[in-house]
């Protein structure tokens, strides 16, 4: 695989063209077998690696097959049908691209500058109301709520709300809060607030859901997929059966999943040789 400044060139052909085994006396190019589609070279001999087809990129291994629903050596997932091609889309007019190899939690978000246009957006839709803060170990969308009381200012952690000292006081909700922990190799993915709008009967929870599919892109290069488990678990019956006791691998992350008082909070980490 190759970057060029921002983007990456896959190959149009091999990029290994090593090959395992002599010529088969295949003809050269794709050719559909019982156990799906192969590549051959010029010798017709089977490729091994990256090879490109309609568009989309597959990886070839030595006997011939292309890996799926995996984590290719060089760091990219291939779905289930061995595809691995760029993944993007328009989130609240932003455009957000997928980070190309497996995010590391270690390293600052993927899409700042795709975060900084959808916290614009924000504060001109709620004028304050709600605002999405971005820090280097945390993103977090608040609801803020104001009314008269007085008191000293606190913040409740587990709940994820504050509220400020004198007068007229301001509580802030944090409705969805993704978090970095890199020294556990993992993020951390706190949700307050329905997702689904239509079912809320809010038209405010369908920025909830555009604000965390956008949160979603900092963590996966299949964005799709782990937005897809992350939301059934949340809202419907989860029937990727995340829980507590054991990491279920999504596409190219693991999840684990807690909940209580109104909190669901997930915890997703890249998948790597020795945990996947």
């Amino acid at each position: 695989m190759k970057r060029n400044g921002r983007h990456m060139a896959l190959a149009v052909a091999v990029i290994s063209l090593t090959a395992s085994f002599p010529s088969l006396g295949e003809e050269p190019g794709w050719a559909l077998k019982e156990d799906g589609w192969h590549y051959y070279l010029e010798d017709g001999s089977a490729a091994v690696g990256w090879v490109e087809r309609e568009g989309r990129s597959y990886f070839q291994t030595p006997e011939g097959g292309i890996l799926r629903d995996t984590v290719t050596p060089d760091g990219y997932y291939v779905g289930a049908d061995g595809a691995w091609y760029e993944r993007k889309e328009t989130i609240l007019d932003t455009d957000f691209t997928a980070s190309f190899t497996v995010p590391d939690p270690v390293t600052e978000w993927i899409g700042k500058d795709a975060l900084a246009g959808v916290k614009s957006r924000v504060s001109q839709r709620f004028s304050g109301k709600r605002s999405l803060r971005i820090g280097d170990n945390a993103v977090e969308f608040v609801r803020r709520e104001t009314q008269e009381q007085t008191g000293t200012a606190k913040r409740d952690t587990a709940s994820g709300r504050g509220t400020s000292g004198s007068g007229a006081s301001v509580t802030e909700t944090v409705l969805l809060g993704l978090y970095r922990e890199p020294g556990q190799g993992r993020y951390r993915l706190d949700i307050r607030a329905a997702l689904d709008g239509e079912r809320a009967g809010s038209q405010a929870a369908t920025w909830n859901y555009e604000i965390f599919r956008a949160m979603v892109y900092q963590m996966s290069s299949a964005p799709e997929l782990l937005a897809n488990a992350l939301y059934s678990t949340w809202e419907e019956e989860n029937i990727w059966g995340i829980g507590r006791e054991q990491w279920v691998r999504v596409g190219d992350c693991q999840v684990l999943y807690t909940s209580g008082s109104g909190v669901g909070r997930f915890y997703i980490r890249p998948v790597r040789e020795g945990n996947g």
